[in-house]
């Protein structure tokens, strides 16, 4: 058996509505415990001899009748720890994921996310989207992210209504470490700009240690 394991899992789990989902131990993110929850005792077998493993997966959100929409697909590399129920999934290559929204669990509204990552889970570039009431999709964040002087910078713009409303940049710490991007330690650097109906009206400047050194407001 080679060691790159590609089979796609199609299930129904309510626990996948991160919203909503409680953290379940051992696991810090939620999302993780869906993905333990998903491993058969092959492949944990496999991942206790070989150490690592590869998986795509495709899970579904059950409230949704639509199941041609992925709620969540993409590929894992799967790491053994030293406790043998316990691993660590880091998202690499390209994902798409779509949740629900709001605090009704019947509710229709859905978030697109599109995220590429690399190899060590870092993601490179993302772009996320909301569905609002009548089916249109609006920019929300978008992510790119750059080597600058050996160090991994992730460039981060917000959006309402389509209109930018800040971007900053974020200085990723453990880079070179594989696990998931969101359990990355990072800290804000450089120039950090917020916007008011298209004009600039705060700037926050950061060392590169992620201390702020300086503030200015425009009214």
């Amino acid at each position: 058996m080679p060691l790159n394991v590609k089979n796609y899992t199609l299930i129904l789990i309510a626990g996948l509505l991160i919203s909503s989902c409680a953290i379940t131990k051992p696991y810090q993110n939620p999302q993780h415990a869906v993905y333990a929850k998903i491993l058969t005792p092959y492949e944990k077998s496999l991942i206790d001899r070989k150490g690592e493993i590869t998986k795509d997966i495709e899970l579904y959100d059950p409230l949704d009748m639509n199941l041609w929409k992925a709620m969540l697909k993409g590929t894992l590399r799967i790491f053994k720890t030293e406790d043998p129920e316990v691993f660590n999934f880091v998202e690499i290559g390209p994902w798409v994921t779509m949740t629900r929204g709001g605090s009704h669990l019947l509710t229709s509204y859905h978030i697109k996310d599109t995220t590429l990552n690399d190899s060590l889970g870092n993601t490179l570039s993302k772009v996320v989207y909301y569905e609002d009431r009548l089916g249109k999709y609006s920019l929300e964040k978008k992510y790119t992210s750059r080597m600058i002087h050996h160090q991994l910078i992730q460039h981060v713009e917000l959006f309402i209504d389509t209109a930018l409303v800040s971007e900053f940049d974020m200085r990723i710490l453990d880079y070179e470490i594989p696990k998931s991007d969101s359990q990355k330690r990072k800290v804000v650097v450089g120039v950090c700009n917020d916007y008011w109906e298209g004009k600039l009206v705060r700037t926050r400047m950061y060392d590169n240690e992620g201390n702020l050194i300086k503030e200015s407001k425009w009214e």
